[in-house]
């Protein structure tokens, strides 16, 4: 069985794809590797305490960056409306 370790992504819908008739859809097979290696360093990552954190951090590229890393969206924020200076009263 050669897809037993695989994702699968999606489901072909083109006419292309030699389906029988009366199906609507295939199951498409693609082997994504990369998945797989990011599941592996979760899991070291896990292990490990934390190990590829305090590698990436270790990087001075990185390092220059942590600023950004760290930003986060604030939680409440005044409204404001941006128009309520533009109005003027009618003195008709």
């Amino acid at each position: 069985m050669p897809w037993a370790y695989t994702v699968y992504t999606s489901r072909s819908i083109s006419r292309l794809t030699g389906f029988l008739p009366g199906d609507t859809a295939e199951v498409v097979h693609e082997y994504m590797s990369h998945h797989q290696g990011m599941i592996l360093m979760a899991m070291d990552n896990y292990f490990h305490d934390d190990i590829m954190v305090r590698r990436m951090h270790s990087d001075t590229r990185i390092q220059s960056v942590e600023l950004l890393l760290q930003e986060q969206v604030p939680k409440a924020v005044p409204l404001q409306d941006p128009y309520a200076e533009d109005v003027k009263a009618y003195s008709g």
